[in-house]
């Protein structure tokens, strides 16, 4: 919570100022849970069931910035959403809060991020001259076209809205969700939350809340109402 308070700063939506990130209780109960399995040394994986407006996809992705920030270097990441607008307006979050970052701390006057490989899709963190500061990609991609997050090897990867991802000819929740998390390796520091509001009793999300809720998953249910 410290770090939080001191480093980062989020749009308040009352004044619409950038304002220190203090963690409200519904995020103070989720950052236990994701405490808990990183010091016990063990893979984060988490299936979150939320109600609406009191900031958990932004306090899911700023938690995977504290890591990639702070902890660890070449620890990629993925936020895959049902549109890619979506996904764009979680990272949007992330670069406002780089561009509020105390950036002394790595020795430079700023923090931006910069295309990875000339990718729109992918972004890497420099100071104003581009040069890199940290060796860590964040990539954006859809469940509507997940194919430009093949092929990186994340280690960190949130699945926002789940339970909208609507099954096609072509596609389900559950195959990009493995094919994207298979790729992930189970150690520790790696991440995968999958969270979503509720749409009902069926689909991929609400199976997979209820195996982890019975402790049959690999993943820990938590349910912020």
């Amino acid at each position: 919570s410290f770090a939080f308070y001191t480093c980062f700063q989020i749009k308040d939506k009352v004044s619409g100022q950038m304002i220190p990130f203090t963690l409200n209780y519904a995020q103070r109960t989720l950052l236990v849970e994701l405490e808990k399995m990183r010091l016990a040394g063990v893979p984060i994986r988490i299936v979150l069931l939320k109600a609406r407006q009191w900031g958990g996809s932004t306090f899911v992705q700023l938690y995977m910035a504290w890591i990639q920030l702070h902890l660890k270097t070449g620890w990629y990441s993925v936020i895959l959403a049902q549109t890619k607008d979506t996904a764009r307006r979680i990272k949007a979050m992330y670069k406002k809060v780089l561009e509020g970052y105390p950036s002394f701390v790595f020795g430079v006057s700023e923090l931006k991020f910069a295309p990875y490989e000339g990718s729109a899709s992918d972004s890497i963190i420099t100071d104003r001259s581009g040069k890199l500061v940290r060796d860590n990609v964040i990539t954006v991609a859809s469940y509507e076209n997940y194919e430009s997050a093949r092929g990186m090897d994340y280690a960190m990867a949130h699945y926002s809205e789940v339970a909208y991802w609507r099954p096609t000819p072509t596609k389900s929740a559950e195959a990009v969700v493995t094919n994207i998390g298979g790729g992930i390796l189970p150690i520790p520091y790696t991440i995968e939350v999958m969270e979503s509001t509720a749409c009902g009793q069926s689909g991929y999300f609400y199976d997979e809340y209820q195996l982890a809720k019975k402790g049959i998953s690999s993943r820990k249910a938590v349910f912020i109402p």
